[in-house]
């Protein structure tokens, strides 16, 4: 495709990393900051210092505060905003687009819509109705090394062909690959449940439990995700994709993930507040963890290690009583297990 005029809203590392990114495929690009002084740092700068300090902005990248003009010249909207600000960002910006703008978005979560815990598709169709081109991006994709132009792979999922196509056409460049899918539902689900598995592993290598614990739940935690993904009828292998495996693997084994940090933390004897400080930006598990129950019982799914998970972000158990928790359930055959939990 020629060039697009995008706006990338949320200047955090990621929709830095992304913004960065576009405009290095030739879109003129506008990352919106909310917060004025960080907009004018960026753009003094010519980089995002708070977030990836040291990699230049390129020329085609334009910074903002002006949500309303950046997306009113935009073909496309790129939200890269934490999961729990994606309701309000949706709405806010429903009213300025019309129906061929394309809206895809990076955000790894759940929202809610009555009470009622919802996937970000469905909350975007809530507030822009369902005829709005809408895709989400998906896989194992750090900002820094996305922003470094590290060869990277990414899935885009969307049940609108259009929709799939500008989104591959927008993304796809030298130093990224990008694969299209239309299990929007899976490709979503596994971006909320990486998160939650990171903690896990954070935690058992923060008791320094070994490579063979860490091996276990990643593929207990895999078989988690597959049992509850098939009941929201997401496709089976959409979970050994770069959603599912791809995504796992990379937050559950590397330091950069700030989920697998504050596991760390905890599994190390440091409180969720003060690990969460040390962290210093959100970290998308500790909202998400209890509306990812809330959907598995919608749907009547046993979650065991996202349930421990839930129980030490709460205080009800330490870490180790969790890891005994897990182990202390009854033998199992695996094949039965993973479709029963």
């Amino acid at each position: 495709m020629g060039q697009a005029h995008v706006a990338v809203i949320g200047a955090g590392s990621w929709g830095t990393a992304m913004a960065i990114h576009l405009a290095h495929c030739g879109h003129a690009v506008s990352l919106v900051a909310r917060d004025p002084q960080m907009v004018q740092s960026m753009s003094e700068m010519r980089e995002n210092s708070s977030y990836l300090p040291r990699i230049p902005f390129p020329d085609a990248l334009n910074v903002s505060a002006d949500v309303d003009q950046a997306v009113a010249h935009a073909s496309t909207v790129m939200l890269m905003v934490p999961s729990q600000a994606f309701s309000s960002c949706i709405e806010r910006i429903a009213p300025i687009i019309d129906s061929k703008t394309l809206v895809c978005w990076g955000s790894k979560g759940l929202g809610e819509i009555d009470s009622k815990s919802v996937f970000l598709h469905e909350i975007a169709e809530n507030f822009c109705g369902k005829e709005q081109l809408l895709a989400v991006i998906g896989g194992p994709s750090f900002a820094k090394e996305v922003a470094s132009h590290t060869p990277t792979a990414v899935v885009v999922a969307s049940a609108q062909p259009e929709a799939l196509d500008r989104s591959i056409a927008l993304l796809h460049h030298d130093g990224m690959r990008c694969y299209s899918s239309t299990d929007i539902t899976g490709v979503e689900l596994c971006g909320v449940t990486k998160n939650v598995l990171a903690v896990a592993a954070g935690v058992s290598d923060g008791l320094a439990l070994g490579t063979n614990t860490r091996s276990a739940l990643i593929t207990r935690g895999l078989a988690e995700m597959q049992r509850l993904g098939v009941k929201l009828n997401a496709h089976p292998k959409t979970f050994m994709g770069l959603a599912g495996v791809g995504d796992v693997v990379l937050s559950c084994t590397s330091d950069l993930s700030r989920n697998r940090r504050l596991g760390l933390g905890l599994g190390r004897g440091q409180t969720l507040e003060d690990t969460l400080n040390t962290i210093g930006q959100v970290v998308e598990s500790v909202d998400n963890v209890s509306r990812l129950l809330d959907l598995a019982r919608q749907c009547s799914v046993s979650l065991p290690i996202t349930e421990q998970v839930q129980a030490i972000f709460q205080g009800v158990s330490t870490p180790q009583q969790a890891l005994t928790a897990l182990l202390s359930r009854p033998p199992a055959a695996e094949l039965d297990d993973m479709e029963r939990g």
